[in-house]
């Protein structure tokens, strides 16, 4: 019993203190919809920023999966065939492929906007007799295709 009542004074306390901090949390229910009708709505941006920022989240997203990428420009993989050549291939995307939009959503809620962002990803081949020589090049393009993303504006940044 002595065990059972210790717990409890421990989960009381627990709970006690839990109830202090929370008012550092997001109100729930009705005193949220009241709070947040009180606040003071955010800017709205213009289609021109919006556009802007769109594609500087792509330039830098393309900028990171190609960096990130296996294999990669950096980091080819590199395989030997059954003839005894060697193929050493990467996937990169063009920069100068990227295209984005955007549109309004529907319905009202956290997401106002929905974003396109389209762009070629290649892979590139090479393949000569030594691995030295395949890895250096040059390269063609064996596959190419093009991807459409979509990406969210909430909390006034463009996310995945």
């Amino acid at each position: 019993m002595k065990t059972f009542f210790l717990f409890s004074r421990i989960s009381v306390t627990m709970l006690f203190c839990f109830a202090m901090a929370m008012p550092s949390l997001p109100a729930v229910g009705a005193a949220a919809q009241k709070a947040k009708a009180q606040a003071p709505a955010k800017a709205a941006k213009s289609p021109e920023e919006l556009q802007k920022q769109l594609e500087a989240f792509a330039a830098d997203t393309i900028g990171k999966l190609n960096r990130h990428a296996l294999p990669s420009l950096n980091k080819k993989e590199i395989k030997q065939n059954a003839d005894g050549s060697f193929t050493a291939r990467y996937v990169a995307i063009d920069p100068a492929t990227i295209k984005t939009s955007y549109k309004k959503t529907d319905k009202p809620g956290p997401v106002p906007y929905i974003g396109y962002m389209s762009y070629n990803e290649a892979e590139y081949h090479c393949t000569a007799a030594t691995k030295a020589d395949a890895e250096k090049g040059p390269f063609t393009v064996k596959k190419a295709k093009m991807l459409t993303e979509l990406i969210k504006y909430a909390n006034g940044k463009w996310t995945y």
